[in-house]
């Protein structure tokens, strides 16, 4: 396919903007922070109505709705994924169940104070749409987020190595 021509490429930028309210002169935009805010929330709040059953793999919903057991990385590749245990480990946070957390995922507890965060920075930065967020908050975004991910893909390998 062709690349759009100059003109396209602007008004489908236009367009963009319009219907996202992206505001680049201030660095950051409003849909970027509603969807991290959203899911954010989401990791965060949904564990209070999920239930830990008896058995280690037992988890449901809202009381009623069982959950599968095990993720489809583990179903199909018969190896674990480096969110393997992540649910439950919230699930237990939320519970103050503190070494549960820690047994189902060991960053059970560092991610879930990580999205606690993210609802407070996102919160944060939605209030500030109409000017830049200071470079050091940021900075301190960016190693956040990249050490999470570094942390979740060194526990994994660590795991698959150890076994």
């Amino acid at each position: 396919m062709p690349p759009l021509p100059v003109r396209s490429q602007s008004r489908l930028l236009a367009a963009w903007r319009f219907f996202f309210h992206t505001d680049q002169s201030a660095g950051h935009d409003r849909t970027n922070h509603i969807v991290y805010l959203a899911l954010s929330l989401l990791f965060v709040l949904l564990p209070f109505a999920m239930e830990l059953g008896p058995a280690k793999s037992a988890l449901s919903l809202f009381g009623r709705w069982r959950l599968p057991s095990s993720c489809m990385t583990e179903q199909w590749f018969s190896s674990k994924c480096p969110g393997c245990g992540l649910t439950r480990s919230f699930v237990a946070v939320a519970y103050g169940q503190w070494r549960a957390s820690l047994a189902y995922h060991r960053l059970g507890l560092l991610l879930y104070a990580f999205f606690v965060s993210q609802v407070g920075f996102r919160i944060y930065a939605l209030c500030r749409l109409d000017r830049p967020l200071p470079r050091r908050v940021q900075s301190i975004q960016y190693i956040l987020g990249m050490t999470m991910v570094a942390a979740l893909l060194l526990n994994w390998g660590i795991g698959l190595f150890l076994g």
